[in-house]
């Protein structure tokens, strides 16, 4: 069990840091970020240009920043449970990965800019 844990606990770390730094690029990046949203770029110029790509940056980096959470959690877990933590991280994570792809495909439209 302890190889187990000593395994998890870092790896919980590392996602926790990917998500992190990620997040934090893309909330700071004023909208530059934008092409990295996937089916962003199939988008037409004219119907990027309708979105306020700033505000849809920082939000999809406030919520990478959140999904960190669910790993540092996980590896606090992890500490007494081996295996636990990382189940729970995994299952919480795809959860809220799921939740966004919903939110994005139903509201979209409050990322576009008022005319």
């Amino acid at each position: 069990m302890e190889s187990l844990k000593d395994f998890l606990i870092p790896f919980n770390a590392l996602m926790a840091a990917i998500f992190v730094l990620t997040g934090y690029g893309f909330w700071r990046s004023d909208g530059r970020a934008a092409r990295y949203i996937a089916g962003f770029n199939s988008k037409s110029e004219a119907e990027q240009r309708q979105y306020d790509t700033g505000r849809l940056c920082a939000d999809f980096g406030r919520r990478m920043v959140l999904w960190s959470l669910c790993f540092i959690l996980g590896g606090a877990v992890d500490c007494f449970f081996p295996g636990i933590g990382s189940a729970l991280a995994w299952g919480i994570w795809l959860v809220l990965l799921i939740r966004h792809v919903v939110d994005m495909s139903r509201h979209e439209d409050r990322y576009k800019r008022q005319p």
